[in-house]
Parts: C-alpha cells; structure tokens; sequence
C-alpha cells in the first residue's frame, strides 16, 4: 500500500497537491452527506415515533441501528482499504446510503426503516476512513492533520444541513419527502465520485499509483494483530469514544426535543440552537489541528477541551434559566471543545506503520462509534423509564435524566489522556527516517 508522500517524492512525481486536495475534498463532501443522514432522525423524532407507533426505546433502537452496523464495519474497512484502496469501496458506500435514505420512509413496516437505517451505517462506515486514507495517498504527510480536522468540518456541516435545512424541508412538505430528496442528492454525489475518482486513476504516474493488489490479506492481518496488542492505541481510542458522547447523544439524538421542553423553544429554534454544537465542530476541527501542529502536542488540546466541554455541557444539561445567547454560547463552545476529539485519528495514525494507517484509524473510528451502540439505546431507556406511555410529553427532568452519564462520560476523558503517551514526536522521527534514507542514496 503506498504510504505518505514525502516532500522530494511528491517533486520528483509532479504530484500536484492541488489535484489531491481536490479528489479528497470530493471524498469528504460524501462524508457530509452521510452526517446529514445520520443526524437526520433526530429532526423528526415524533414524526418517527407516530408513523410507526414505537416508544422512547424503541426509537434510540431505530436510529442507533446506523451504528449497530457502522461501529463492528469499522475492522474490515480498515482492512480492506488497506487492501484495496479507497476508492471503488466508497462509490459503493456512497449508493448504499442512498439507497437506505430512501428505505427509511418508503413504508409503514418497522423493519424496513431499519434495513434502510442500516445500510446508510454500512455505507458511512466507510466514509471518513476512506477520507483519511485518501490523504495518505495523494496529499504529502504534514497536510494530514489538518485534512482530519477540515474533514471533521465538512461532517458538521453536513449535520448543520441536516438540522436546518431539513427542518425547514419538513414544515414546508413532510418528512418522508425530506429524506427523498436526500436520497436523489446521494446518487448525484455517487456518479460524481466514480467520474472523479476514473479521471484521478489517469492521470497519476506509475510510481504515486496506488496498487490494487497491495499487501496479501495474510500481511495485513498480521499488522492487524500488533495494533491490537498496542495498548497506546485503545487508550486513544477510548479519548474518542468518551469525548463523543455529547454529539452522539444531545446533539445527534435528544437535543432538540430537550431545548424545546427545557428552553420552551419551536422546532425551528430548538434545531438552530442544537446547530450550534455542530458550529462549535466545524470550527473547532481545523483550529484544533493547527493548534495542535503549532503546540507541537495532541494531548494538551484534548486535556483543556475536555474540561471546557464538561462545563459547558452541565450548563447546558442543569441549567435550565440560562439567557438563550448564554446558551448558544455554551452550546457553540460545547461542540468547539469536544472537537479536540479528531485528534485521536492522527494520533492513531502516527502510533501505527504506514501501511496499517487504515486499519489504525478503523479501529478508532470503531471505538468512537461504539458511543452509538452504547449511548443512544442507553437514552431512549432512561427516558423511557420516566415515562412509559408512547407520545405523551416528557419534562425536563426526564430528559435530565436520560442524559446523567454525558457529564461524566467527557470528564473521563481528561483522566484517560493524562495517562496516554504524546504521539506528536513520532512525525519528527519519521521525518528524520526519510531525510537519512535520501541522504543515503545520493551518498
């Protein structure tokens, strides 16, 4: 598989970076289009939960079904990008969640919303992976932090999208037809990246080609095993899945339902408010990661985000007679301090080989997906406990409730990356291989 360009082989290929920011610019709009499907339910829970006459429970089960798949796919999509490259993987990821936006609303059968659920998690399984390793392949190594973060941006706007504009979608029409139209947008979008993607396959030279046959499956197994034997790599990986949980379950999940109970907001208000957490990403993601470049440090982003998003988050959660600018605030900053979380991805890469970068950040993606699996059915449990009869009204302290372990989830992870090693050293090393390697040979 071919690893990270260095600078004097990027020269002597005449690899342009502005082709490669270019194909993986496109790969990271599809990225956007599945956060957009993601997040989608969350705009439309009571329409969910009267169209198919589930509870509380029955509803985190039905969207978490996106991660049920999304998180356990993460292994072989590390494995098979790492095997076969990126790019046919993610056309076809791309007209599996197309395909599923549509199954989601086109009937009255329960299991046919979580067929269609599931397939968008199997097809966004394979999004931001398929991003990250792009970069590894057509963009030189220092660009690929920064390609995390920018990425982690285009995702939120992909939510925001689904916030707002669906929202809007929905009180003009109806739900159902919102999420066709998002449907038709991901076939576009799936022709456009088997173009692009045909067109990019021409015009790279022999040497920069990535190889399709790559390392035998038997190889990369093998390297599998020694990532999973790094312990350095769950304690990162364990730093994303914690600090996730306040998007995976306010801001993706029970957010808007909340601000409207507790801040006695429309569903227009609720929604732009609950917006501001994926503000908070979009900004947060590249400031974080040229911060983190400038600091010459992951984990000193990650150690104050932490604590900045613990005490916005309670603020947010328990008190209940804030202003409402107060609010947007302490939600933008929210999602601007847990966006210290798209660290973990160089992190991961930086502890790992380059020919398992894929497999690397897979497996943290799992992790971070994990929060998914586990919180989002957690929520709908807890809120169902307050309240066991389907549509009637929950209270504040329902929803208060229901989202108790966030706090403490986000603290954890400050504890968690006191006692995680510094990965920034590792490009300077890698750095100092190479320039040798080159000096060697004109010697």
């Amino acid at each position: 598989m071919q690893s990270h360009l260095t600078e004097k082989q990027y020269d002597e290929n005449s690899f342009s970076v502005a082709i490669g920011m270019a194909i993986v610019f496109l790969a990271a709009v599809f990225y956007c289009y599945e956060y957009l499907l993601r997040v989608a339910p969350s705009v439309m829970n009571a329409e969910l939960m009267q169209h198919y006459q589930i509870n509380d429970f029955q509803l985190g089960s039905l969207t978490a079904y996106y991660y049920y798949i999304y998180a356990p796919m993460q292994l072989p999509v590390g494995l098979l990008v790492d095997r076969y490259g990126p790019k046919t993987l993610m056309i076809i990821a791309c007209l599996s969640c197309s395909i599923g936006a549509y199954l989601f609303v086109c009937s009255h059968y329960l299991i046919v919303a979580k067929v269609g659920r599931f397939l968008v998690g199997f097809g966004s399984a394979f999004a931001f992976v398929g991003v990250l390793k792009l970069a590894t392949q057509f963009l030189p190594k220092h660009h690929f932090a920064v390609v995390s973060g920018a990425t982690m941006a285009l995702g939120q706007i992909g939510a925001m999208l689904g916030d707002v504009v669906l929202t809007q979608l929905i009180a003009q029409t109806s739900w159902q037809h919102a999420s066709i139209c998002a449907a038709i947008f991901g076939l576009g979008l799936t022709f456009a990246l088997a173009v692009v993607f045909h067109l990019a396959g021409k015009k790279v030279t022999a040497q920069s080609e990535i190889t399709e046959a790559g390392p035998n499956m038997y190889e990369v197994l093998q390297r599998f095993y020694v990532l999973v034997a790094n312990r350095e790599l769950w304690k990162v990986s364990a730093i994303g899945c914690l600090l996730w949980a306040p998007i995976v379950v306010f801001a993706e999940f029970l957010g808007i339902d909340f601000l409207k109970v507790a801040h006695h907001m429309s569903p227009e208000q609720a929604a732009l408010a609950n917006c501001m957490m994926f503000v908070g990403m979009a900004c947060g993601g590249p400031l974080v990661t040229s911060l983190s470049n400038y600091l010459r440090s992951r984990l000193m982003p990650v150690k104050f985000g932490s604590i900045v998003s613990f005490t916005c988050m309670t603020i947010v959660l328990y008190c209940t007679n804030i202003s409402q600018p107060l609010l947007f605030l302490c939600l933008f900053l929210t999602g601007l301090a847990t966006s210290s979380q798209v660290l973990v991805f160089p992190m991961s890469e930086e502890i790992a080989c380059s020919k398992s970068a894929g497999t690397a950040m897979a497996m943290t993606n799992m992790m971070v997906m994990i929060s998914g699996v586990i919180f989002q059915p957690l929520s709908g449990y807890l809120l169902n406990l307050t309240n066991n009869v389907a549509g009637t009204e929950h209270l504040v302290g329902d929803f208060q409730f229901a989202f108790v372990y966030v706090p403490l989830a986000i603290i954890m992870t400050f504890f968690v990356s006191i006692r995680t090693k510094e990965t920034y050293s590792e490009i300077e090393n890698v750095a100092s291989e190479h320039a040798d390697h080159f000096d060697a040979i004109e010697a």
